[in-house]
């Protein structure tokens, strides 16, 4: 149900007087596949400009902080813990590693353990391990792409699968939100904190498997009320709701 906000999430152009940032309270979420459709509403929880919560029915995800920088997403469902994400940074606020555990009476515990190096060219190599635990094995390496937009490319050099993305140039609705800045290439996926997605295509050395495009609609602010994503397989509509 949080696939579309995975924070998985400050640019003085976009606060109010700096004091009073715009920050998304609500997003409704609409899947269409195949015939047919399910909605999910989201709902957004602060303290000043850092994200507290945000809350779908009976499910949750809760922030904790460690001064102005995220340390660790909590997520809940029917108040039972179901993933822990935990970020850890170096002497200059950089992510360095990322962990996240999934929590499966059924299949069993699954665990991912990510370390990034900061290249002197602006790009992040990282080395990633998974796995049931306690067997976290290597899994693949890669280097991250970055340009002002946002991450433009994962390229997994162990597996030859590459990542693109493009970006608008209007505000993303999760930019004014304290720490997301340092995590929002965590999971090595497409992901800006300032623009938008546009395109996302997947490939390996021999094709393109994967492409998905996105439309906004925009308010006098430059944040997106609504965002629609094609990528062939069904749509995703995104309501945004914002305090001001």
């Amino acid at each position: 149900v949080f696939s579309v906000f995975v924070l998985v999430l400050t640019s003085c152009s976009s606060d109010d007087g700096n004091n009073n940032p715009i920050l998304v309270t609500q997003a409704i979420e609409t899947r269409d596949y195949n015939g047919s459709s399910n909605s999910y509403t989201t709902n957004f929880s602060y303290n000043g400009n850092k994200i507290i919560s945000m809350s779908s029915g009976t499910n949750s995800i809760n922030y904790t902080y460690t001064g102005d920088l995220i340390t660790k997403i909590e997520y809940f469902a029917d108040a039972v813990l179901q993933q822990e994400d935990l970020y850890s940074y170096n002497s200059l606020e950089k992510l360095i590693n990322y962990k996240r555990f999934e929590y499966d009476d059924i299949n069993g515990d699954y665990g991912i353990n990510v370390d990034y190096v900061h290249n002197s060219n602006g790009t992040v190599s990282y080395t990633r391990n998974t796995g049931y635990l306690p067997n976290i094995t290597p899994s693949s390496t890669g280097t991250i792409n970055f340009n002002n937009e946002g991450l433009v490319s994962n390229v997994e050099a162990s597996t030859g699968y590459t990542f693109s993305y493009t970006y608008d140039t209007k505000n993303n609705p999760f930019e004014n939100i304290l720490g997301v800045d340092k995590i929002f290439f965590s999971d090595d996926e497409g992901s800006s904190y300032v623009r938008n997605l546009l395109s996302r295509v997947n490939s390996d050395s021999n094709s393109m498997y994967y492409t998905a495009i996105y439309t906004y609609t925009y308010n006098s602010a430059d944040f997106p009320t609504q965002s629609v994503e094609n990528n062939g397989y069904e749509t995703v509509t995104k309501q945004f709701t914002y305090n001001h």
